[in-house]
């Protein structure tokens, strides 16, 4: 599998993030089986879900080339979510990992995962 080097993990910035995020969940939805939804949400429903995802302190991460010195593009994003909300499951999170349809293959999901992975035991998450 080849790996850029120019690949960076970086947090989620909603105000410069959520457009590139947006198109890559309504490609998902269009395209594949990852996602039980039919019809993409917008943009201000995308900001709306991820805002609370980071309101309540799970970790969100996207994937950046930064092989073009005047720009990035966004390959990529991953966050958890609570599994479920009984007190037993509290320490149980579930992951969404989302890869751009042109960088698929190139590892970008394998990062967002270890990113995930070391930011959830790192808080205590299963």
């Amino acid at each position: 599998m080849p790996q850029s080097t120019n690949i960076i993990i970086k947090p989620m910035s909603l105000s410069t993030d959520i457009s590139a995020i947006t198109e890559i969940y309504t490609d998902a939805v269009l395209r594949t089986t990852a996602t039980y939804e039919i019809d993409p949400p917008s943009e201000e429903e995308m900001r709306h879900r991820l805002e609370s995802v980071q309101a309540a302190g799970f970790p969100c991460f996207v994937a950046e080339d930064t092989s073009t010195p005047d720009s990035t593009s966004t390959l990529g994003y991953a966050y958890v979510s609570p599994y479920r909300p009984r007190p037993s499951y509290r320490f149980t999170v579930e992951h969404s990992v989302y890869v751009s349809s042109s960088a698929r293959r190139r590892g970008v999901g394998r990062l967002l995962m270890r990113a995930i992975i070391r930011e959830c035991e790192r808080m205590g998450f299963r």
